[in-house]
Order: structure tokens, then C-alpha cells, then sequence
């Protein structure tokens, strides 16, 4: 089905519809498993189309990088600053996030092992769960709901005991 795509995605990009076969790839990537031809495929387009970042991202993951690649791999491993292989493993495609290092390719994985990739990482090292502005406005809102419960509660509670003082007052006169 790989081949048959690429192909597909080659006729695309001689009839000069670049945005055709990045269609046509990216929607096999979604539904297959990891294949390096695909991904290099895919990041050869995305770069013919100059997202330089995205195309990087598959370059790398399909681990063969040449120089004429170089440029693009490089600004993708430049956007984790901290060098930390969750963040970069959390920004894998879904398909691409195998789990043991030897899955990947051999200049790939060379990588990896150098950002610190364990040899057989447990689920939890390697969730890397950024923090969007999303989520934080949403805990928010969520951390105000229960303050403004909280705070109800707590008039409630005084006002009742403001008229249960009147009508014991009024009732000792």
C-alpha cells in the first residue's frame, strides 16, 4: 500500500500539485504504521513546500539524513531547547511513537540516545504533557467554580445563622 501511495504522490507532484500528494501522504500516514519511505516522502513534499519545521519532523523520524535534509532536521531538533526526549517524543505523529528505541532507524536512533532515549522506556517517561493555554483556562475556570460554590456556602451558612440570632433574640425579649 506504501508504494502504491508514494507512486500515487509522485503523479501528484509531476502534474505540479504539490498540495495534492501531501494530501494523499499525510492521509496514509495517519491510517498505516511507521514506514521511512513514507515519512521521507512526506518530509521531501513538506519541504518542496518550504514548512521547513514539519518537514524536519518526518526527516528525521524516517532516518536518513543527508546534508540536503540537514537544514530542516536541525530547525526540528532546535524547537526542544531542553533537550529532552519526552517533549520530543510527545511531538512524534501518533503512528511514529514506537515505544523501544531500536524501532527507529539507525541515524534516528543515534539521535535519540543522545537527547537521553532510554533503551526501554516505561509509558510514563515518555508522556510529555505541555500545558496549553487551553487546558489553563479551563482549570481555571473550573478552580473558579468551586471557589464561587465554596463562597455561596459560606453566606449561606452566616445569613442563617444571622437569622437564626434575630429570631433567638426576638424570642428571649
Amino acid at each position: 500500500m506504501n508504494n502504491n501511495t508514494i507512486q500515487k504522490a509522485r503523479s501528484q507532484i509531476e502534474a505540479g500539485k504539490l498540495w495534492r500528494a501531501k494530501e494523499v501522504l499525510r492521509g496514509t500516514i495517519a491510517q498505516t504504521d511507521f514506514s521511512e519511505e513514507l515519512y521521507e516522502e512526506y518530509g521531501k513534499v513538506l519541504l518542496a513546500l518550504g514548512d521547513m519545521y514539519e518537514a524536519g519532523k518526518y526527516l528525521f523520524l524516517a532516518g536518513n539524513h543527508i546534508d540536503q535534509y540537514r537544514e530542516a532536521i536541525d530547525l526540528y531538533l532546535s524547537r526542544n531547547p531542553n533537550k529532552d526526549y519526552r517533549q520530543l517524543y510527545s511531538s512524534f505523529p501518533r503512528k511514529a511513537r514506537l515505544g523501544a528505541i531500536e524501532k527507529y532507524p539507525a541515524q534516528t536512533r543515534v539521535k535519540l540516545e543522545a537527547l537521553g532515549f532510554p533503551a526501554k522506556p516505561k509509558d510514563a517517561e515518555l508522556r510529555f504533557e505541555p500545558t496549553s493555554l487551553k487546558a489553563r483556562i479551563q482549570m481555571l475556570f473550573g478552580v473558579l467554580v468551586v471557589v464561587s460554590l465554596l463562597l455561596v456556602l459560606i453566606i449561606g451558612f452566616l445569613h442563617g445563622l444571622y437569622i437564626v440570632g434575630r429570631w433567638l433574640t426576638d424570642l428571649f425579649r
